[in-house]
C-alpha cells in the first residue's frame, strides 16, 4: 500500500509540475486500488483481533496498522 500511494505522490506531483490534466485524472484513477488494499488490511487487521486475540505489543502494532491506514 505504501508503494502505492507512494508512486500517486510522485505521479501528482509530475503532473502539477507539468500542468497535466491527463497525468492527474491517471493519478485520481489509481486511487481506487489504494482504497482497496486499505480495505484488505483493515479486514486482516480485524480478523486477527477477532481470531488471535493478540495482547500486549502485538496489540499494540495490530492498532498502530489500523491507524496508519487511514492516514
Amino acid at each position: 500500500m505504501a508503494d502505492l500511494v507512494e508512486l500517486s505522490i510522485s505521479d501528482s506531483l509530475d503532473a502539477i509540475m507539468k500542468r497535466s490534466d491527463d497525468m492527474a485524472l491517471e493519478v485520481i484513477g489509481k486511487d481506487d486500488a489504494i482504497d482497496i488494499v486499505e480495505v484488505e488490511v483493515e479486514q486482516e487487521c480485524l480478523r486477527l483481533l477477532a481470531m488471535r486475540q493478540p495482547v500486549r505489543e502485538d496489540l499494540r502494532f495490530v492498532f498502530t496498522i489500523i491507524k496508519v491506514i487511514t492516514e
